[in-house]
């Protein structure tokens, strides 16, 4: 019976010393667990906000141009720049035609 008294003063004691830390322990557990639908949702809102913007500059003699146009992704906004920046299809003669595609909002 010793043993057994023993065993469950010691279980007591290391309760009464670490009881703390274990309840905040479980509480954040439990809380993470509860809020965890929340971030996912947040994440997936999020995703789904982010836009490719094509940006398109043009300069020729003193005048300049600049215009930023929604795309689908990144290779329709690259082909679009590309479009954009080509010689062929240069309405100006003289100039200087650059793009950038960015993610944003």
């Amino acid at each position: 019976m010793y043993w057994k008294e023993k065993l469950i003063h010691e279980a007591y004691e290391w309760w009464k010393n670490h009881r703390k830390i274990i309840t905040f322990s479980a509480v954040l557990i439990i809380f993470g667990w509860y809020i965890n639908p929340v971030i996912k949702q947040a994440r997936i809102h999020n995703e789904k906000e982010k836009s490719i913007w094509l940006i398109i500059h043009s300069s020729a003699n003193e005048s300049s141009f600049s215009a930023k146009i929604e795309m689908k992704g990144f290779p329709q906004c690259q082909e679009q720049g590309r479009r954009w920046r080509s010689p062929k299809r240069s309405y100006l003669r003289e100039g200087n035609r650059s793009f950038i595609c960015l993610e944003g909002k």
